[in-house]
């Protein structure tokens, strides 16, 4: 498993003000909760808030009444404090010590492949208890290998587009966006491994990803294939036939 260290958050924070990945990720699922009416949401909540960046993001959408982050991770509160200004809470995804009904929307990023499988149930069980009846449950998880089906190391599970619809119909949510992305990057993250394993990643500060100096030729077509990708799967609704990350929108039944 990683090792969630002080020296790791702050290669995430460094990672998350500069990649464009990072930012591009971030701006979809902002749109994407916007979509559905999340500006109007007055109590957010992100669970595995990291260092605090979708937080301050978030803040800005809208008029927030109380914005909370909570991480297992007491280092990573220590940059969140830092970003923005919201309660923060230490404490695991599978067990939050919130009051229930208490959000109007939660946010979620890369956090429910940590856990156990049956923490993975337990948290989705969480999330449908702290939000109100129609809250906003926005998700990004870790997606299926194509090539290979031998798990990153820091990473207990791996999700699947019907996978997540599952657990999260199993918790009374109605799914509003369910997706593939991150297509070709993830492709050539795998063909690269596959080449050079002893390499791939060997460098990389966070999960395999690299920040290039400001102007790198490889950061601008990234950035370029990402937005012509946001045209596809979140414009036009069509889906993508693969991707290392899901990112879902539901909302709580009544």
């Amino acid at each position: 498993m990683a090792e969630f260290s002080e020296a790791y958050f702050a290669r995430m924070a460094e990672l998350e003000d500069k990649h464009p990945w990072t930012r591009h990720m971030r701006q979809v699922t902002l749109d994407l909760l916007t979509r559905a009416g999340g500006d109007a949401c007055k109590r957010r909540l992100d669970v595995g808030c990291g260092t605090g960046l979708f937080l301050e993001n978030w803040r800005r959408r809208g008029h927030a009444e109380r914005l909370t982050g909570v991480d297992f991770a007491s280092a990573a509160l220590d940059f969140a404090r830092s970003r923005t200004e919201a309660e923060w809470i230490t404490a695991s995804a599978a067990s939050l010590p919130l009051r229930t009904g208490s959000f109007d929307a939660l946010h979620s990023a890369d956090v429910l492949q940590h856990l156990g499988i049956r923490e993975v149930g337990c948290a989705f069980d969480e999330f449908a208890r702290v939000l109100r009846p129609g809250g906003l449950l926005a998700l990004r998880l870790r997606g299926p290998r194509w090539l290979t089906g031998i798990p990153d190391k820091d990473f207990a599970v791996t999700f699947t587009p019907a996978l997540v619809r599952q657990y999260l119909e199993r918790s009374h949510f109605r799914v509003g966006y369910l997706s593939l992305v991150n297509t070709l990057p993830s492709l050539v993250a795998e063909l690269r491994e596959r080449m050079a394993p002893a390499r791939a990643g060997s460098h990389a500060p966070v999960k395999g990803i690299t920040c290039h100096a400001q102007g790198d030729p490889r950061s601008a077509g990234l950035a370029l294939y990402l937005r012509m990708e946001r045209v596809w799967s979140y414009t036009l609704g069509l889906p993508l036939p693969f991707g290392h990350t899901i990112i879902c929108i539901a909302k709580k039944l009544g």
